[in-house]
Formats: C-alpha cells, structure tokens, sequence
C-alpha cells in the first residue's frame, strides 16, 4: 500500500518532491511527505496501529502546528467500528496488499483533486506502479539485503539474520562502533547511525552559530548576542552596545539589519 502511493505520487509530481520515512519536519516520522503541497500519507494495517492510536493523534497534531494536512490511512479495519478521527481518515476492511488497487487508485485521485494537482497517469502507468510496488515489497533474502545495505550505507555492518523488512535487526556503525537494532525497511530508506546523526547536526549545528556571529559583525556591528543561539528562526536575546537596550528578537530578523524598537530616537537622544 505505502509502496504504490510513494511510486503514483513520485511519477505525478516527481521524485524530488515526494519524501519518504521523513523525520526532520515534525520530529516523528511521516511515511510519505509532500512539502509542495502541504500533507503527508501515514497508510497502515489496523491491527498494527490500533494500539498506537494515541501516537498517531499526536502525529496529526503535530502536522496542523505546522499547516500539513496528515491524511490516515487504514486497511484491514472492523465492519461497523467508528473511524479514529473525524477528519482526514480514510478506512478500508480489505487487505490492500493483497488486493488490486482500485481503492488506492480513487484515492490518488481524490487527493490531486482536492489538492489541485494535475494527474495524466494512466491505466498503464498504474499498471506499471503496481508492478513496481510488488516488486519493491517482495521478501529478500538475507545475502539482497545485506548488499543493498552495502550500498546505501556503507559503512553499517549487518550482525543478525535478515528475516523481513519490519523486523527489527541488529546492526553495527563501522565509524564509531554504535550498535542497534534496526526495522530494515527504514534503513534501506536512508537511516543510518543515530549516534553519527546526532554527532553530525551537533557540528552543523556550532558550525552554524560561528557563521551567525561572523554575519552580524558585518550586518549589525552595534548588536551584541547575550544569550543561547537554538536556530536562524528562533528568537535570541540580543543588547544593543550603543544604548543597552535588551530584546528578543528572531535571529532572522538580525541578519536582515534590524535592530530595535525605537532605536533611532533612543541613539539620537545619547548625541
């Protein structure tokens, strides 16, 4: 299911603005994400997310503070049971994997037409996406997987026996040593070492905060930074060297020449 969506949305917009197993945007991951137009996929079995609920009311909760439609989808649901959310949720009782995908194919429709996107997919195309969907979702062998492993991160050494892509399994980072277990399927997607992850937005991260400072000497040469630097559209406290005036401003705002409220007649009156 989450396959033939990923693939029909790829082939209508194009593969660079359709994300898969995306973290950064809300902090919890959205299985298909499409910034350009704001909403994002979370298709799945019932009886794996009927225990999860809560998690996944916090995803769409999460997804509105940021202006995303989060569109559910759930198969394999019980005749006659209320859907889990009003708005946004979509039910089937069949199993959509197992099934020709008719429903999902409404579905893309339903949704280019709600959000304006134009579809020439045809008969054909669909075909080819099913296709395509299968072929993606068919077991692989532990020796497959381990290759493709090799090549989308090289540097992660495989320790257990591969099984299926949604059990965990147990893997190694050759650059730092961190051992965890992994779900498969999120791995061949791109998730890599958690702990080289971290280490890596750290360094952005100090990286960044060198440059802001460097920028605003240049920019702002009369605005001193007293407090703690959290990101370019996050507030920061900020004082004025010429009047000692203190504010929070975005940091944004800084870098575009700002300063604060008033200062022109605040800066006369020390002349």
């Amino acid at each position: 299911m989450e396959q033939f969506l990923y693939l029909s949305f790829v082939r209508i917009i194009g593969n660079d603005e359709v994300l898969s197993r995306d973290r950064k945007t809300i902090g919890m991951e959205l299985d298909i994400y499409i910034p350009k137009y704001n909403f994002a996929l979370e298709p799945g079995n019932w009886n794996l997310h009927k225990n999860n609920i809560e998690r996944d009311r916090i995803k769409r909760e999460k997804c509105s503070d940021k202006n995303i439609d989060l569109i559910t989808i759930y198969d394999m649901f019980p005749k006659d049971s209320l859907k889990p959310f009003d708005k946004n949720c979509y039910i089937f009782t069949d199993d959509l994997n197992k099934m020709d995908h008719v429903y999902l194919k409404q579905l893309v429709n339903e949704l280019c037409n709600k959000y304006s996107i134009l579809n020439n997919l045809s008969e054909e195309d669909y075909i080819t996406i099913e296709n395509e969907a299968y072929e993606n979702s068919k077991s692989m062998t532990h020796d497959i997987f381990c290759k493709r492993m090799s090549e989308v991160h090289p540097n992660i050494q495989v320790i257990d026996k591969y099984v299926n892509s949604n059990k965990r399994i147990k893997v190694k980072c050759n650059i730092c040593g961190f051992e965890w277990s992994g779900v498969p399927f999120n791995m061949l997607a791109g998730d890599g070492c958690r702990k080289c992850g971290t280490k890596k937005a750290h360094e952005k991260f100090l990286k960044e905060k060198d440059c802001l400072i460097n920028e605003l000497k240049n920019i702002n040469p009369d605005i001193e930074i007293i407090g703690e630097y959290t990101g370019r559209h996050s507030k920061i406290k900020t004082r004025c060297k010429i009047c000692g005036f203190e504010w929070e401003p975005v940091v944004s705002s800084l870098l575009r020449g700002s300063s604060h409220k008033n200062s022109k007649s605040m800066h006369n009156s020390l002349k």
